[in-house]
């Protein structure tokens, strides 16, 4: 593998903060992305993903806002709809 794959993995642990970096800056309530879209993203920074992934990381990110909201900033925030989830 060397250093190519290791540098990889490394970029991996980051994956969370780059998916809530661009729910932040490319989505609003009306214009949503795909898990596939997400990946895309991410695929062009150079960090692998799957949706099944970012299904959870996407719930990751929603429980620790929820918890962050409840406990610092009450009434405020944004959520991610599950709509990143699998379509109808």
């Amino acid at each position: 593998m060397g250093a190519q794959g290791s540098g990889k993995c490394e970029h991996q642990k980051l994956k969370p903060y780059l998916i809530l970096q661009i729910l932040q800056e490319k989505t609003d309530e009306e214009h949503l992305l795909t898990a596939a879209q997400i990946a895309a993203e991410l695929d062009n920074m150079g960090i692998e993903a799957e949706r099944r992934g970012i299904y959870r990381d996407v719930r990751e990110i929603n429980r620790v806002q929820y918890a962050g909201k409840r406990l610092h900033h009450p009434g405020g925030g944004r959520t991610f709809p599950r709509r990143y989830g699998p379509g109808p």
